[in-house]
C-alpha cells in the first residue's frame, strides 16, 4: 500500500506541477523555438518547463522518503535508502547539480565541453563519496570501480539527453526502465529501491500526460540530463552486490537500458564515419532512422517503447537464474538490437 500511495502521488503531483510548468514557462523564458528542419522540426514555440515540474515532484518524493519507517536492514544503502542521509545529500547535491547546467543550458546554449565537464564532476562525487553506488564488474579493483561508475552515469546521462529529440520519447523509455526496475526491485524485495523507482515512474507518467504525442511541453535538458543521471544512479545503486564474479551489476542496466544506449553508439559511430562534430544534433538518432523507412513519428516512438521493454524484459529473470545463464540472457538482449541493425542495414539499402 506504501509503495502504491507512493507512486499515485508523485504522478499527480508530476501531473499537477506539469500543467502549471507548462503556463509558467513562457514567463520564464524557457522557450524551445522551432528551426523548421532537422532535429527540432517542431511546428509551434513549446514550453520546456518539464524538467522543473520533474525536478520538483523528485524534490518531494525524496523528502517522503527521509520519513519512512526503518526496514529491519537499514543498515545497507540499497536496502535502507532513505534512512543513509549523508549519502543522499550527496546524490542530491549531484543531482541538483546536473539539473541546474540543463537549466541554464536550456536558457542559453552552453556548448559541450562546460555540459561534459560537469556531468563527470556530479558522478564523481556520487563514485567517491556513496560508497555502495560503484559498479562492480568481475571483481573489479576499487580505482576501476570509481572509473566506471563515472563512465557508466556520464554515458547514461548523455544517453537521455540525446535520446530526447521526438515527443515522449525520452520519458517513455525512462519511464519503462523505471517500471521494469520496479518490478526487479519488488521481486527482491528491496522496497526502498522500489519506491525509487516508482518514484520516477509516477513522476514521468504525469509528465507523459502533456508530453506524449503530440506534445504540448518538452523535458527541456534540464530533465532529460536528471532523469538520465538519476536513473544511472538508481541503477548503480540496486545492481550493487558482494559477488566480485557475477555480470548482474552490468547485465540488468545494459538490458534495461538497451535503447539509450543503442541510439548513443549508433549516433556516435555514424557521426565519426561521415566526419561531422560528435556533439552537434541532427536526424542521425535512431527514432529520425526509423521515420526516414517509412514510419510516422508517433510510430517510431511507440516501436522503441516497445523495443525498450522487450529488451529489458529479460533483466527480471537475471536474479532467478544460475550464473551460467546471466551470459545467455545478456546474449539474448544485445541480439534484439543486432536483428534491428541488420534490418535496418537491409532496408537502407533497398531505397538506394
Amino acid at each position: 500500500m506504501g509503495l502504491l500511495l507512493a507512486f499515485a502521488s508523485t504522478f499527480l503531483l508530476g501531473l499537477l506541477l506539469t500543467a502549471l510548468l507548462r503556463r509558467l514557462a513562457p514567463r520564464l523564458g524557457l522557450l524551445d523555438e522551432p528551426t523548421g528542419g532537422g532535429r527540432k522540426a517542431h511546428a509551434r514555440t513549446m514550453p520546456l518547463g518539464g524538467g522543473i515540474a520533474i525536478a520538483l515532484t523528485l524534490s518531494a518524493c525524496g523528502a517522503a522518503l527521509r520519513f519512512l519507517p526503518a526496514p529491519a536492514s537499514g543498515n545497507d544503502l540499497a536496502d535502507g535508502l532513505g534512512l543513509r542521509t549523508h549519502d543522499m545529500l550527496w546524490i542530491a547535491l549531484s543531482a541538483a547539480c546536473v539539473f541546474t547546467l540543463g537549466l541554464v543550458d536550456d536558457l542559453r546554449d552552453l556548448g559541450p565541453g562546460p555540459k561534459l565537464a560537469v556531468q563527470l564532476l556530479a558522478a564523481l562525487v556520487v563514485a567517491l563519496f556513496v560508497p555502495e553506488a560503484r559498479l562492480s564488474v568481475l571483481g573489479s579493483s576499487p580505482a576501476l570501480r570509481i572509473v566506471l561508475t563515472v563512465v557508466w552515469i556520464t554515458a547514461l546521462t548523455n544517453a537521455f539527453n540525446f535520446l530526447d529529440n521526438m515527443d515522449g520519447l525520452a520519458a517513455g523509455v525512462a519511464a519503462v526502465a523505471s517500471a521494469l526496475l520496479a518490478a526487479i526491485a519488488l521481486t527482491e524485495g528491496r522496497m526502498l529501491m522500489a519506491a525509487w523507482f516508482l518514484g520516477m515512474l509516477g513522476a514521468l507518467g504525469g509528465f507523459l500526460v502533456f508530453n506524449a504525442p503530440p506534445a504540448s511541453i518538452f523535458l527541456g535538458d534540464a530533465g532529460s540530463l536528471l532523469v538520465g543521471f538519476l536513473l544511472a544512479v538508481g541503477s548503480v545503486l540496486f545492481t550493487y552486490e558482494t559477488q566480485p564474479d557475477s555480470l548482474r551489476p552490468i547485465a540488468v542496466p545494459l538490458m534495461v537500458f538497451g535503447v539509450p544506449l543503442f541510439d548513443s553508439v549508433t549516433v556516435l559511430a555514424i557521426r565519426l564515419r561521415e566526419g561531422r562534430s560528435l556533439s552537434t544534433g541532427d536526424t542521425s538518432h535512431f527514432s529520425h532512422r526509423l521515420v526516414a523507412l517509412g514510419m510516422s513519428p508517433r510510430e517510431a516512438v511507440g516501436t522503441l517503447w516497445l523495443m525498450s521493454f522487450v529488451a529489458g524484459m529479460g533483466a527480471l529473470l537475471l536474479y532467478h537464474v544460475p550464473d551460467e545463464a546471466v551470459p545467455l540472457l545478456l546474449l539474448q538482449g544485445l541480439g534484439v538490437f543486432a536483428v534491428v541493425g541488420l534490418l535496418e542495414r537491409a532496408a537502407r539499402r533497398q531505397r538506394r
